[in-house]
């Protein structure tokens, strides 16, 4: 179980390794699934990074909102 920060939320991945595959769970933060789980698993701190994809996005809509923000009080 990977335990993180994404924006200013908690996030909890599930990681598993079966024999058909690896799998890969995301719970809300107030869902307590290690509570529920039949099976040890072992519990890693990470810290989550962006996408280049996630990072373009986020720099072209901060622009787009400043850009507005100009011609709607400025122009």
């Amino acid at each position: 179980m990977y335990r993180g920060h994404s924006l200013f939320l908690p996030v909890r991945v599930l990681h598993l390794e079966a024999e058909s595959g690896t799998y890969q769970f995301g719970f809300n933060p107030w869902v307590k699934i290690e509570l529920r789980l039949p099976f040890e698993f072992e519990r890693q701190d990470v810290r989550f990074g962006y996408s280049a994809f996630s990072l373009v996005l986020r720099v072209v809509l901060v622009a787009y909102v400043v850009f507005w923000l100009w011609q709607r009080f400025v122009g």
